[in-house]
């Protein structure tokens, strides 16, 4: 396949939108975001202004050239993000010049990191805690193949009994600064940027896939009580827990929905897209859900003729797997030792959460409330953004825009335009959380 220099693919798609489209003529800014997930590509552009932004283009590409939420081959993901790109251009009738993305694999660590810092008048300035935050980003220690993904406040204590989320302006003499890092493999980062920027559009930022989907689908009185959100996407499944607003952890497990696709083909000896129409159309989590009446159709792979299976021995090959993921999740709930203190429960989202009867099993594993989340938008495209596979792209696009607008913010204060692009980041992540 031949690949396309980020100047030729930008050329490219220019010609596209020249010719299929007339752009739009408007006061608003865009902003985009793409999620590169193992089953789809998806963009998103929104166009904003100072009172919010609406989805205004969505490019849905199927994936070729992932696996697990890794890239295992550039030039088919090059070429899949390349014509994702230009499906959401010609929707919006507008060009897209940089996107928001995120990361999502089972080699992404997280850890707590906590800073400290005297107070030198006494009060908890801007430049106190601005300081204090660069110091933080400066002070984790990465090994060669490792890369810096965020680093997000999660609160301060004064004076060491006072703990708070916006010290600026209270009296203190020391603050203890509590942050959640997160790092991934440097070779994962640079592939995802590289498969980006070579089909034509620069990288605006990358964060962690759940951290998206989390803006996407949690509400603030969620993140207060405690809460984990888990997003079963194709190849991954991602988990993200707060509380008292703040993330507290993030990890990644490499099972789910292809996981299902994969034992019903094995199970039914049939083609990986005839499993995956069989486990939409008829799949369920647990045989309580199966109804015993209920069959459907076969097709074998060669020759086999076409036979009969019923919804009930259907579920007996999907309800391991799903017991198996969602003991793994409970598992990594409770070695945080927070589970007693989750009051909000668990939220579901991503495609794979679909599957029927999962949130009724994982209330039982879990012992928790549990709930599936759609992305909470009301505007253009809401009919399609309603739906929990799109929750980390709507959620990517969310931050993109929480990030222009924290931008323009800072810009309009007297003197902030010297300020250093760590402290930026660290400000942005504040204003999520």
């Amino acid at each position: 396949m031949r690949r396309l220099s980020p100047q030729s693919a930008q050329q490219h798609r220019e010609f596209n939108l020249e010719t299929k489209t007339r752009v739009k003529a408007s006061h608003k800014k865009s902003i985009a975001a793409i999620d590169i997930g193992t089953s789809k590509v998806m963009v998103m552009v929104g166009e904003y202004d100072e009172h919010g932004f609406e989805v205004i283009g969505v490019g849905e590409e199927q994936s070729i050239g992932l696996r697990n939420g890794m890239v295992v081959d550039v030039d088919k993901t090059i070429e899949t993000v390349r014509r994702a790109i230009l499906a959401a251009e010609n929707d919006a009738a507008r060009k897209v010049d940089s996107v928001m993305t995120g990361i999502a694999s089972k080699d992404v660590v997280s850890d707590n990191l906590k800073v400290q810092r005297q107070i030198s008048k006494n009060e908890v300035s801007e430049e106190d805690v601005t300081a204090m935050d660069l110091a933080a980003r400066t002070s984790v220690v990465l090994s060669n193949d490792q890369t810096l993904i965020d680093v997000i406040p999660t609160g301060y204590l004064l004076n060491h009994n006072q703990f708070v989320y916006k010290p600026i302006g209270m009296s203190a003499r020391n603050m203890d600064g509590h942050y959640h890092v997160m790092t991934a493999p440097s070779a994962q980062m640079a592939n995802i940027s590289r498969c980006i920027t070579r089909a034509g559009v620069k990288v605006e930022g990358t964060i962690l896939q759940p951290i998206a989907s989390s803006t996407a689908c949690l509400s603030d009185d969620e993140k207060e009580m405690g809460v984990v959100l888990v997003d079963i996407g194709a190849g991954t499944t991602d988990i993200a827990i707060f509380k008292e607003h703040a993330v507290v952890h993030s990890s990644c497990i490499a099972i789910g929905g292809h996981s299902f696709t994969y034992d019903i083909r094995v199970a039914l000896h049939t083609s990986n897209d005839d499993a995956e129409q069989i486990k939409q159309r008829f799949g369920v989590a647990h045989k309580s859900f199966a109804e015993l009446d209920r069959e459907f159709e076969v097709r074998g792979i060669g020759n086999v003729p076409v036979r009969k299976m019923r919804q009930t021995d259907l579920a007996s090959i999907i309800q391991p797997r799903s017991e198996d993921l969602l003991e793994e999740v409970n598992k990594i709930i409770q070695a945080t030792g927070l589970a007693r203190e989750l009051y909000s429960g668990v939220v579901l989202t991503g495609g794979a959460s679909l599957l029927r009867g999962l949130d009724a099993l994982a209330n039982d594993i879990f012992a928790m409330r549990v709930r599936i989340a759609l992305p909470n938008y009301q505007g253009k495209y809401a009919e399609l953004v309603h739906n929990p596979r799109y929750a980390t792209c709507f959620g990517l696009l969310q931050v993109a825009y929480t990030r222009r607008m924290q931008e323009l913010r800072r810009a309009s204060r007297p003197g902030n335009e010297l300020l250093g692009l760590p402290a930026r980041i660290t400000q942005f992540f504040k204003n999520i959380f």
